[in-house]
Protein backbone atom coordinates (compact mmCIF):
# COMPACT_ATOMS: atom_id res chain seq x y z
CA UNK A 1 0.00 0.00 0.00
CA UNK A 2 1.17 3.35 -1.00
CA UNK A 3 1.45 6.80 1.43
CA UNK A 4 2.14 9.99 0.25
CA UNK A 5 0.24 13.39 0.54
CA UNK A 6 -2.91 14.19 0.13
CA UNK A 7 -4.60 17.73 -1.04
CA UNK A 8 -7.99 18.77 0.28
CA UNK A 9 -9.88 21.48 -1.67
CA UNK A 10 -11.90 22.07 1.39
CA UNK A 11 -14.28 24.36 -1.42
CA UNK A 12 -15.54 21.10 -3.48
CA UNK A 13 -14.43 18.75 -1.36
CA UNK A 14 -12.27 16.92 -3.81
CA UNK A 15 -9.11 14.61 -2.53
CA UNK A 16 -5.50 14.57 -4.60
CA UNK A 17 -3.23 11.93 -3.52
CA UNK A 18 0.30 12.77 -4.34
CA UNK A 19 2.60 9.91 -4.10
CA UNK A 20 5.94 10.98 -2.89
CA UNK A 21 8.58 8.00 -3.92
CA UNK A 22 7.20 6.63 -6.65
CA UNK A 23 10.32 3.88 -7.32
CA UNK A 24 9.43 2.56 -3.14
CA UNK A 25 6.99 -0.02 -3.11
CA UNK A 26 5.57 0.58 0.83
CA UNK A 27 5.45 4.53 0.18
CA UNK A 28 7.06 7.13 2.02
CA UNK A 29 5.38 8.23 5.50
CA UNK A 30 5.05 11.59 5.67
CA UNK A 31 5.68 13.55 9.49
CA UNK A 32 5.97 17.40 8.97
CA UNK A 33 5.30 19.95 5.83
CA UNK A 34 5.83 23.13 5.59
CA UNK A 35 5.38 26.21 3.47
CA UNK A 36 8.62 28.27 3.04
CA UNK A 37 8.76 32.05 1.89
CA UNK A 38 8.53 30.93 -1.72
CA UNK A 39 5.77 29.41 -1.66
CA UNK A 40 7.37 25.89 -2.37
CA UNK A 41 5.94 23.01 -0.58
CA UNK A 42 8.27 20.49 1.34
CA UNK A 43 7.52 17.56 2.89
CA UNK A 44 9.81 15.52 5.40
CA UNK A 45 9.51 11.86 4.89
CA UNK A 46 10.61 8.42 5.29
CA UNK A 47 12.05 8.40 1.74
CA UNK A 48 13.91 11.71 1.86
CA UNK A 49 13.16 15.36 1.96
CA UNK A 50 10.09 16.16 -0.99
CA UNK A 51 9.20 19.56 -3.04
CA UNK A 52 6.45 20.28 -4.70
CA UNK A 53 7.19 20.98 -8.18
CA UNK A 54 4.06 23.30 -9.62
CA UNK A 55 4.24 23.18 -13.33
CA UNK A 56 5.03 19.12 -13.26
CA UNK A 57 1.91 18.97 -10.19
CA UNK A 58 4.34 16.46 -8.77
CA UNK A 59 6.83 16.23 -6.20
CA UNK A 60 10.52 15.63 -6.59
CA UNK A 61 12.39 14.00 -3.91
CA UNK A 62 15.83 14.81 -2.19
CA UNK A 63 17.90 11.96 -0.81
CA UNK A 64 21.45 10.79 0.70
CA UNK A 65 23.75 10.64 -1.67
CA UNK A 66 27.10 9.60 0.19
CA UNK A 67 29.38 11.21 -2.90
CA UNK A 68 27.52 14.35 -2.62
CA UNK A 69 28.40 16.28 0.32
CA UNK A 70 25.53 18.84 -0.52
CA UNK A 71 22.74 16.02 0.12
CA UNK A 72 20.90 15.31 3.11
CA UNK A 73 22.02 13.40 6.74
CA UNK A 74 19.90 10.44 6.09
CA UNK A 75 17.07 9.52 4.10
CA UNK A 76 14.70 9.59 7.01
CA UNK A 77 13.29 13.26 7.77
CA UNK A 78 11.29 13.68 10.70
CA UNK A 79 11.07 17.51 10.23
CA UNK A 80 11.66 20.91 8.26
CA UNK A 81 11.33 25.07 8.92
CA UNK A 82 12.25 27.98 7.10
CA UNK A 83 14.45 30.41 9.04
CA UNK A 84 14.00 34.26 8.43
CA UNK A 85 17.19 34.38 6.37
CA UNK A 86 15.46 31.64 4.05
CA UNK A 87 17.30 28.37 4.99
CA UNK A 88 15.99 25.18 5.66
CA UNK A 89 16.59 23.06 8.25
CA UNK A 90 15.92 19.29 7.94
CA UNK A 91 15.74 17.08 10.78
CA UNK A 92 16.85 13.49 9.78
CA UNK A 93 17.59 10.04 11.96
CA UNK A 94 21.43 11.03 11.79
CA UNK A 95 21.69 15.17 12.37
CA UNK A 96 20.44 18.27 11.03
CA UNK A 97 21.34 18.76 7.00
CA UNK A 98 20.10 23.21 6.48
CA UNK A 99 20.22 24.44 2.87
CA UNK A 100 20.44 27.43 1.49
CA UNK A 101 19.14 29.09 -1.79
CA UNK A 102 22.28 27.97 -3.55
CA UNK A 103 21.91 24.14 -2.62
CA UNK A 104 24.66 24.45 -0.69
CA UNK A 105 24.58 22.38 2.86
CA UNK A 106 25.59 22.29 6.20
CA UNK A 107 25.44 19.62 8.55
CA UNK A 108 25.25 19.63 12.76
CA UNK A 109 25.87 16.48 14.20
CA UNK A 110 27.00 15.16 17.51
CA UNK A 111 30.76 15.88 18.09
CA UNK A 112 31.51 14.55 21.74
CA UNK A 113 35.14 17.48 21.78
CA UNK A 114 32.67 20.00 21.00
CA UNK A 115 30.42 21.57 24.06
CA UNK A 116 28.26 23.24 21.57
CA UNK A 117 27.38 20.15 19.82
CA UNK A 118 23.67 19.07 19.49
CA UNK A 119 22.66 15.82 21.91
CA UNK A 120 21.39 13.36 19.69
CA UNK A 121 21.83 12.84 15.74
CA UNK A 122 18.40 11.39 15.92
CA UNK A 123 16.18 14.67 15.76
CA UNK A 124 12.60 14.74 15.85
CA UNK A 125 11.40 18.40 15.67
CA UNK A 126 13.11 21.70 15.22
CA UNK A 127 11.71 24.92 16.07
CA UNK A 128 13.21 28.84 15.68
CA UNK A 129 11.70 31.34 18.38
CA UNK A 130 11.58 35.18 17.83
CA UNK A 131 15.05 35.63 19.33
CA UNK A 132 16.60 33.70 16.99
CA UNK A 133 17.06 30.65 19.11
CA UNK A 134 16.77 26.92 16.91
CA UNK A 135 15.28 24.58 19.79
CA UNK A 136 15.93 21.41 18.87
CA UNK A 137 14.05 17.97 19.83
CA UNK A 138 15.71 14.94 20.02
CA UNK A 139 14.82 10.97 20.39
CA UNK A 140 16.84 10.38 23.58
CA UNK A 141 18.45 13.14 25.23
CA UNK A 142 15.96 16.18 25.24
CA UNK A 143 16.59 19.39 23.84
CA UNK A 144 19.67 20.96 22.27
CA UNK A 145 18.91 24.86 21.88
CA UNK A 146 21.19 26.32 19.48
CA UNK A 147 21.96 30.08 19.77
CA UNK A 148 24.34 30.45 16.61
CA UNK A 149 24.34 34.72 17.17
CA UNK A 150 26.68 34.07 20.44
CA UNK A 151 28.15 30.59 18.57
CA UNK A 152 26.66 28.48 21.82
CA UNK A 153 24.52 25.69 22.35
CA UNK A 154 21.96 24.71 25.70
CA UNK A 155 20.79 21.43 26.61
CA UNK A 156 17.61 21.01 28.34
CA UNK A 157 16.50 17.47 29.80
CA UNK A 158 15.34 15.48 32.18
CA UNK A 159 18.71 16.89 34.79
CA UNK A 160 17.49 20.38 34.30
CA UNK A 161 13.60 20.27 34.56
CA UNK A 162 12.31 18.31 31.07
CA UNK A 163 9.27 15.64 31.88
CA UNK A 164 11.50 13.01 29.25
CA UNK A 165 14.31 12.79 26.58
CA UNK A 166 12.27 12.07 24.27
CA UNK A 167 10.85 15.01 22.44
CA UNK A 168 8.42 14.85 19.58
CA UNK A 169 7.16 18.19 18.82
CA UNK A 170 8.19 22.24 19.44
CA UNK A 171 5.77 24.80 19.21
CA UNK A 172 6.48 28.41 20.51
CA UNK A 173 4.20 31.75 20.70
CA UNK A 174 6.41 34.76 22.09
CA UNK A 175 8.32 33.99 25.28
CA UNK A 176 6.52 30.73 25.63
CA UNK A 177 7.93 27.01 24.46
CA UNK A 178 5.38 24.13 23.85
CA UNK A 179 7.18 20.41 23.99
CA UNK A 180 5.27 17.32 23.66
CA UNK A 181 6.91 14.30 25.08
CA UNK A 182 6.37 10.95 26.04
CA UNK A 183 6.08 12.09 29.07
CA UNK A 184 3.52 14.99 28.68
CA UNK A 185 3.64 18.61 27.44
CA UNK A 186 6.49 20.77 28.94
CA UNK A 187 5.86 24.44 28.72
CA UNK A 188 8.63 26.43 29.03
CA UNK A 189 8.48 30.37 29.99
CA UNK A 190 11.97 31.75 28.65
CA UNK A 191 11.71 34.91 30.71
CA UNK A 192 10.74 33.56 33.89
CA UNK A 193 12.84 30.26 33.13
CA UNK A 194 10.24 28.02 34.42
CA UNK A 195 8.72 24.68 33.23
CA UNK A 196 5.23 23.90 33.74
CA UNK A 197 4.24 20.24 33.29
CA UNK A 198 0.84 18.66 31.94
CA UNK A 199 0.58 15.05 32.15
CA UNK A 200 -2.04 12.45 33.31
CA UNK A 201 -2.28 13.60 36.84
CA UNK A 202 -3.83 16.87 35.36
CA UNK A 203 -6.01 14.43 33.04
CA UNK A 204 -4.46 13.96 29.96
CA UNK A 205 -5.46 10.86 28.85
CA UNK A 206 -2.13 9.98 27.05
CA UNK A 207 1.40 11.40 28.03
CA UNK A 208 2.51 10.40 24.72
CA UNK A 209 2.13 13.36 22.86
CA UNK A 210 3.23 13.17 19.49
CA UNK A 211 2.00 16.83 17.99
CA UNK A 212 1.15 19.48 19.24
CA UNK A 213 -0.74 22.99 17.97
CA UNK A 214 -0.90 26.52 19.72
CA UNK A 215 -4.32 28.37 18.86
CA UNK A 216 -4.97 32.14 18.38
CA UNK A 217 -6.62 31.47 22.28
CA UNK A 218 -3.61 30.11 23.24
CA UNK A 219 -5.37 26.41 23.79
CA UNK A 220 -2.81 23.74 23.40
CA UNK A 221 -4.08 20.82 20.91
CA UNK A 222 -2.42 17.92 21.78
CA UNK A 223 -2.08 14.88 19.42
CA UNK A 224 -2.05 11.95 21.71
CA UNK A 225 -1.63 8.21 21.11
CA UNK A 226 -4.84 7.90 22.18
CA UNK A 227 -6.34 10.66 20.65
CA UNK A 228 -6.64 14.62 20.86
CA UNK A 229 -7.27 16.45 23.32
CA UNK A 230 -7.53 20.46 24.15
CA UNK A 231 -5.62 22.13 26.94
CA UNK A 232 -6.44 25.75 28.50
CA UNK A 233 -3.51 27.09 30.12
CA UNK A 234 -5.17 29.75 31.66
CA UNK A 235 -7.66 27.44 33.62
CA UNK A 236 -5.68 24.25 33.12
CA UNK A 237 -8.90 22.29 32.14
CA UNK A 238 -7.94 19.58 29.63
CA UNK A 239 -10.85 18.10 27.17
CA UNK A 240 -10.79 15.01 25.88
CA UNK A 241 -11.11 14.31 22.15
CA UNK A 242 -11.00 10.92 22.06
CA UNK A 243 -14.61 10.12 22.01
CA UNK A 244 -14.32 12.10 17.84
CA UNK A 245 -12.48 9.16 17.05
CA UNK A 246 -15.08 6.63 18.93
CA UNK A 247 -17.76 7.87 16.58
CA UNK A 248 -15.93 7.50 13.55
CA UNK A 249 -15.79 3.81 14.08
Amino acid sequence: MQSGIFRIDIKTKEIKEYIVDKESEEGATVRDITLDSRGDIWAASSQGLAKYEKEKDEFTLYKKDIYDANSLCDDMVHSVIEDETGLLWIGTYSGISIFDASNKVKHYKVNPSDPNSIASNMINGIYKDTQGLVWVGTNSEGLSVLDRENDKTYQLNINNGLSSNKVYDIKGKDNIIYISTDKGVNIVDKEDKTIKLYNSNNGLKSENVRTILVDDNNYIWAGTMDGASIINTETDEIIDLSYIWELLG
